[in-house]
């Protein structure tokens, strides 16, 4: 699927979208360069799903929690490249069918999981380009 978002509100739009179809355990991988808008796509999923606390980037948490009808663990790998950190990082997160993954820098975990929702965001000033594909769900 693809999707074409010409502002902040198409991609929370979109976000919002996703977040709606998803019932818990999934996880979802986002892909895109800084300021493609990876994060405001997120904060449109958790609306989606349910939550309603304000969403901020995890780049100096790695890990932001929120509860709602499905929690949303959203991790952002930016400042890490180690496998095996980043492995014990997601250990207790992956699959839980009380809420949804959401990984920034998804690209870092891509061949460490079977199951997960791939969104790749492109840059092409002033639109994004937004891909989305699934393997195994």
């Amino acid at each position: 699927m693809e999707f074409i978002s010409n502002s902040y509100e198409d991609t929370f739009a979109f976000g919002r979208e996703i977040g709606s179809s998803l019932r818990g355990g999934e996880v979802i991988l986002l892909i895109g360069e800084l300021g493609s808008g990876k994060t405001v796509l997120t904060k449109g999923i958790a609306e989606g799903i349910g939550i309603d606390e304000t969403i901020t980037s995890p780049s100096f948490t790695i890990l932001n929690i929120y509860d709602g009808p499905l929690c949303l663990y959203h991790f952002d790998f930016y400042r890490i490249d180690d496998k095996g950190e980043i492995e014990d990082l997601l250990e207790d997160y992956i699959y839980l069918k009380d809420g949804v993954v959401v990984i920034e820098w998804g690209e870092k975990v891509i061949d460490l999981l079977d199951n997960y929702i791939l969104v790749e965001i492109k840059i092409s000033d002033p639109a994004r380009k937004i891909s989305v594909k699934r393997k195994g769900f």
